[in-house]
């Protein structure tokens, strides 16, 4: 039962010490999930009207970090190709 109690108390320490060290080491100039990130590209278009052909769009997306790795995220898990994650950016509504 000592031994338990002396555990316990070296648990309840540690938990301090690390609650008053996590405040310590967090950089401010780094977002967070639910910050706000513009992102943007460009993207193949074709054109089937006579004359038409093929072009590139530019396209625009506000999000969050949440989002953008809800979406992204299995696909970095299974270890995808930058090709197929590419492929990923057509999930954010774009304007």
């Amino acid at each position: 039962m000592e031994r338990i109690n002396s555990l316990t108390e070296e648990n309840r320490t540690l938990r301090e010490n690390l609650a008053s060290h996590v405040d310590d080491e967090s950089d401010p100039t780094l977002e967070s999930g639910a910050d706000e990130v513009e992102i943007y590209g460009t993207r193949s278009i074709y054109d089937s009207r006579p004359g038409g052909g093929y072009g590139t769009g530019e396209w625009h997306a506000l999000t969050t970090w949440d989002e953008i790795f809800r979406d992204i995220g299995p696909a970095l898990i299974n270890e995808t190709t930058e090709s197929d994650l590419k492929k990923y950016s057509f999930a954010f509504p774009c304007s």
